[in-house]
Parts: C-alpha cells; structure tokens; sequence
C-alpha cells in the first residue's frame, strides 16, 4: 500500500496519527448526540460510515486523499466505545456492569487475533479483477461492519421500557432498578457538561483510557508469514536481535530523523534488511543461531555466534562486523548517563580487550604491508599498566601497547604477544625527556600518545575500556598508516 501510494514511513506514521484528530474532535459530541438521539440510531450511523469510509480508503490514490480519508474516519468512529459503555449504564446495573464492560472490552485483543489472519487471506487476492491485496482486504473488512450497522437499527432497543420482548415484571424491575441507582447518584451530586471536564474523577479516567489506547493501538504490529517458508520468520527475528540493528539505529538513525533514544515501530521500516525471499538464499546458519539465543538468551557465546551468523548473511567485512558487533555497547555508552554505565566504559581494560584491539590495529596495518610482502607489524600487550590509577590525582592511569615492524610477509592472523611489562620502567622517563611534562596530565587532555623508538612503536592511552575497544583498534590504524606516509615518525599526540 505505502508503494501505491507513494508513502514513505514518516507520511504513513503522520497519516495514521491524523485518525485520532478526528477521534478526538468528535468524541464528546458523539456521545451528546447519542444520549439526545438515542443508541440505536446513533450507534447504527457510527458502524455504517465507519464502514464505508473504511472501504473507501481502497480508493484513495495518494497521501493527501489516504489523510483524508483517515481524519473522515475518525469522525466516523468517535463515540463508539464510550458510547457503548454509555449503552451498558441503560441496561445493566452496577453490580453487573463491570463484568460486562470487561467482556466487551476483551473483544479488542480476540478480533486482532482473530482478524489478523484472515486479513492475510484477504490480501492473497492481490491483482483479482486488477485489484491490489490491500484494497480487497478494506472492501471487503468493510461489509460486515455496514451489516452489523444496518442490524442494530433494525433490531437495537434504546432503553429497557422499550424492550418488548422483556415481561412486563422484568421490564419494570430493570426499569426501576437503574432509575433508582441512577437518583442515589444525582442525590450525593450532579455534575453538568462543563463541569464534568474538569472533574478529577473523569480527568484520570481520561488518563487510564489513554494508557490503555497507547499500550494497544501503539503495540498492534506484526508481519504475516502465512503460505511462505517459517523460517523466514527465525531469519528475520535473528536480524532485529543482532547487534547490526543497534548499529544501524544508534549511529545511522540520524540519516532518517530518528534523534531520541527510543525506538517505535514506524522505525523499523528504514533498517537495510536483505531480499529474504531472494533465489538461493541460504537461511540455515542464521535459523541455527536465532534458536540457540532464543533458548539462552543471557548467554553471550550464544549471542555473539547469532550476531556473527547475521554478519555472514549480510556479507560485511571483517572491520565492518567489528563496527557493528561493538556498536551495542557503544550505544550505551552515548545514549544512557546512569552511574553504573559510566562504570562499565571507565574500569581497566582487560588483557584480553588489549589483545583484540592490538589484533584489530595489526590487522589493518598488514592489510597495507601486504601488497609489498617484505614486512608485517606484530603487538605485545602488558599484563600491568604503564602509570598505575592515582584517584586523588584524578587520573585513571595509562596503558601501553607496543607495535613492532619485522621483516617477512604477513600472515593470515595477527601476531600479539604478552610480556610482564619489564621495558616499561625505561619508556616512562624516556617519554619525560621527550616531552618534558609528566605523561598523565598530558594524556589526560589528548588522549591518545603515539612514540616511535627505531622499529618500535608505543601506543599510551588511558586505562579505561572506552579507549580500547577494536572499534578505537580501527581507527588508530588510519592514524598510524596517516603517520607513516608522512614519514615523521617522533611523538604524536
């Protein structure tokens, strides 16, 4: 339908919400007329053009006319629901009408499951008669509720005096019953039109049916799957739980407006999701991993297999699944502030995140050296810290890593070695000399110190996780290559 009409997701989410302005005009009013005209016209009239402007949105050629026609049916609808709750207040009394309300309430969640498949049915009849599936399926949606609407003004009674196929005692007993309940109330107090606005009984019910509309009419999405393979299914649900959809909203979001750190519905469908049904689309590995997360879904072993699973089908290269693998926590990091976030990217780095970013720094530096096949860059990481954390001094300490060039081509994999750390005593005052400042307040404002002694290369930051992830890995690569073709190879900051 968005195709058709030429609807991207911003006008399709504007066009939806314009629904309820009518809604929300006509609401009071509806039930005013409802209480002067009486139920059974009234309620009559609401399904009828309910109904036909429901089908009329099969005809609609564009975005202003669906808008149209949107707002038309909120008019249309207002005063439905209240005004049947209204309807319940002239046949039922007190200590029965919660029961009924509630069941009548019910209705809403059974006929979204029960007339979400039969829409999909309705909509394999895409192209009968030159036909789109969606207009069939507002056409044809659209008959029962004129039925409906013609059978309660045929059958439909106002009020219990006027049931005739009620005996006389129990139309006297209901009749009296509810008049009767009715005086009690206006007895204690009698609230007009006006005043009911600002009534604060009514304001907070106004608030409950709120939460209500939102939670339901703002949850009500799904995908139908109906005639085609299930594992399509699986496959799509392993894509939304990967770590490339956080990717894609966190740091591509902007692209398409999305600049809050919540994510609605609407938003789904700007993410870059494969061709599913494409020929020879092999789904296997990725169905595999979607079930083994789903059945441990805090194991990260599990996760980490589904995200590389999802990478594969996306065909990302290697940085590039480094990118979005890391953009979960790169994420948090941004968008949440709470104390126990900040922790998590301030704490240590440990040995084994120094050896997955020296292996990501060594593997783009090789990817360079290659093409020459004469050297290849290797790593050590050390198993305790250049300047150890000094909170009074308000530093978090600095790690090194050492890059070293040897001769020969290079191989597959990085090479990434571990030491006890014993060089580091002499590069501290080594550094000193060179830049005549201690290294702490220096890097505490740069962030990022790069020394070259001979083949050696030392790379100082600060002891926090956030400065070492591969991520950082990738980018301190450019900045070294960039190093390199310059050809001044000192202390760089």
């Amino acid at each position: 339908m968005n195709k058709d009409l030429g609807l991207d997701a911003a006008t399709f989410g504007f066009a939806a919400g314009v629904f309820f302005w009518g809604y929300f005009l006509f609401e009071v009013p509806s039930n005013i007329i409802l209480e002067k005209l009486g139920a059974r016209i009234w309620i009559a009239r609401i399904m009828v053009t309910w109904g036909l402007l429901s089908g009329a949105t099969a005809f609609c050629t564009g975005p202003y006319s669906f808008m149209t026609v949107r707002f038309l049916l909120g008019l249309a609808e207002a005063g439905f629901y209240p005004g049947l709750v209204l309807f319940f207040t002239y046949w039922f009394p007190d200590r029965h009408r919660a029961r009924i309300v509630s069941g009548f309430t019910l209705a809403l969640p059974v006929a979204v499951a029960a007339g979400a498949p039969m829409s999909t049915g309705i909509m394999e009849l895409n192209g009968l008669w030159g036909l789109a599936g969606w207009k069939w399926m507002y056409l044809l949606e659209a008959v029962p509720t004129i039925l409906l609407g013609v059978v309660v003004l045929l059958y439909l009674t106002d009020r219990p005096a006027q049931a005739r196929w009620l005996g006389d005692e129990e139309r006297t007993w209901l009749t009296s019953t509810i008049d009767h309940e009715r005086r009690q109330i206006e007895v204690h107090r009698k609230v007009g039109l006006l005043q009911s606005f600002w009534d604060p009984k009514v304001l907070l019910l106004a608030l409950n049916y709120l939460g209500i509309l939102t939670a339901s009419l703002g949850s009500f999405y799904g995908i139908s799957f109906a005639k085609h393979d299930p594992n399509l299914a699986f496959a799509l649900s392993a894509i939304l739980n990967s770590s490339l959809v956080s990717f894609q909203l966190a740091f591509g979001g902007g692209a398409w407006g999305l600049e809050r750190p919540t994510v609605e519905p609407k938003d789904l469908l700007s993410l870059r999701v494969p061709d599913l049904f494409a020929k020879g689309v092999d789904l296997s590995s990725v169905v595999q991993a979607e079930s083994d997360a789903a059945a441990n879904p805090h194991d990260q072993v599990k996760l980490s297999y589904l995200d590389q699973a999802v990478f594969e089908f996306y065909g990302l290269e290697l940085d590039e699944a480094v990118l979005a693998s890391e953009s979960v926590s790169r994420a948090r990091m941004l968008i949440f502030e709470a104390q126990a976030e900040r922790r998590r990217f301030v704490k240590p780095p440990a040995p084994e995140m120094l050896g997955a970013y020296a292996g990501a720094v060594v593997r783009v530096v090789d990817d360079y050296l290659r093409a020459k096949g004469q050297r290849h860059l290797e790593a050590t990481i050390y198993r305790r810290a250049l300047v150890h954390a000094s909170w009074t001094e308000s530093s978090p300490g600095l790690t090194a890593v050492r890059f070293t060039m040897a001769s020969g081509n290079p191989i597959n994999g990085p090479i990434v070695h571990q030491s006890e750390g014993q060089e580091l005593d002499g590069l501290s005052e080594l550094i000193r000399a060179k830049l005549h400042s201690d290294i702490a307040p220096y890097l505490n404002e740069r962030r990022l110190l790069r020394v070259y002694l001979e083949n050696d290369l030392f790379v100082l930051k600060p002891s926090e996780t956030r400065y070492w992830t591969q991520t950082t890995g990738l980018n301190d690569a450019d900045i070294i290559l960039a190093d390199h073709w310059l050809g001044d190879h000192a202390v760089h900051a």
